[in-house]
């Protein structure tokens, strides 16, 4: 079922789309807002950050094909004045994820745990300790937070169940997470059962990742590529200077050891930095006449010589 909270929203108004826009266009729309409003650009705007968080959770609905259906289900039901007097199910997302109605708050009743034990202490048909139900529960985290692993609050809606449940880096879109003894309440004496949570990963304006290294396509202007440059190249700890070797060619990879997904055991990953030609928009008078004289210089050279037959 829907979160109850769809229907205040407008995911796609979020990311500035229209209600059948192809996912390839939702994607389009998310990296841009995303590149445009991610924290370490805006450091300190809460504004920012703020945005940044509505069009992940937009793009986290959108991009599944089941949870959008869902979500367009539930603009209709909302639009036909049907919500106002139904109820229905939540489902989690976000960095902080609410646990309220698997373990019962939600329901308005007991969990099959408690209704089991009820049964079995009024007929005496329980004859060994019984244990608890698994649980399963979603849990969204954008690809900067999945790639460094982070520890959060496991909480329910009326806060009484406290702990932690620390997310390992380099954890994948689709991974499953078991949490020991997370699950329901066991019978009398018995153990409970374990939570089960399914990570998505929100993409990133910047970085791919190709196993446990990152990949980077940095712009390059055409002098920095037949000169050489040093260039500021983003990793996951911020910018670092890399030098950009003379004569080199757009596609060329510059590999950063290290400084890809770290797990707690093994070796890093590295970052892989492609570089890519980058042009201004316009050329002014001094830029064209320096490129007529490039081309003169270079008459002789064929890009195409052997591709074509």
């Amino acid at each position: 079922m829907s979160s109850p909270e769809w229907f205040d929203r407008d995911f796609y108004a979020d990311l500035g789309v229209s209600p059948g826009a192809p996912a390839d266009e939702i994607k389009k729309a998310y990296r841009r807002l995303a590149r445009r409003y991610h924290p370490d650009a805006n450091p300190g705007d809460e504004g920012a950050e703020a945005r940044f968080k509505a069009v992940s959770e937009a793009y986290t609905v959108l991009s599944d094909p089941g949870k959008r259906a869902e979500y367009d289900e539930a603009r209709r039901f909302a639009a036909s004045g049907a919500a106002r007097g139904g109820s229905v199910g939540t489902a989690t997302g976000g960095s902080f994820f609410d646990l309220g109605d698997l373990f019962g708050s939600g329901r308005g009743g007991m969990g099959m745990a408690d209704a089991q034990a009820l049964f079995d202490s009024l007929f005496g048909t329980g004859t060994a300790p019984r244990r608890g139900a698994d649980l399963e529960a979603e849990l969204t985290l954008d690809f900067r937070t999945a790639a460094r692993g982070t520890t959060l609050p496991l909480t329910d809606d009326s806060g009484t169940r406290g702990g932690q449940v620390r997310i390992p880096a380099g954890v994948t879109d689709g991974q499953r997470i078991r949490l020991r003894g997370q699950g329901e309440p066991g019978g009398p004496h018995g153990v409970p059962g374990d939570l089960y949570l399914r990570i998505h990963v929100t993409p990133d304006p910047v970085f791919d990742r190709d196993g446990d290294d990152l990949l980077v396509s940095l712009p390059v202007s055409v002098p920095e590529l037949v000169f050489g440059a040093t260039v500021a190249v983003p990793t996951l700890d911020g910018s670092r200077n890399v030098r950009v070797p003379a004569d080199s060619k757009p596609g060329r990879t510059l590999r950063l050891r290290g400084h890809g997904i770290r797990r707690e055991h093994g070796r890093p990953g590295d970052l892989l930095v492609t570089l890519r030609a980058a042009l201004p928009e316009r050329h002014d008078r001094r830029a064209r006449e320096a490129l007529r004289a490039y081309a003169d210089a270079t008459r002789d050279f064929d890009p195409r010589a052997g591709s074509t037959s």
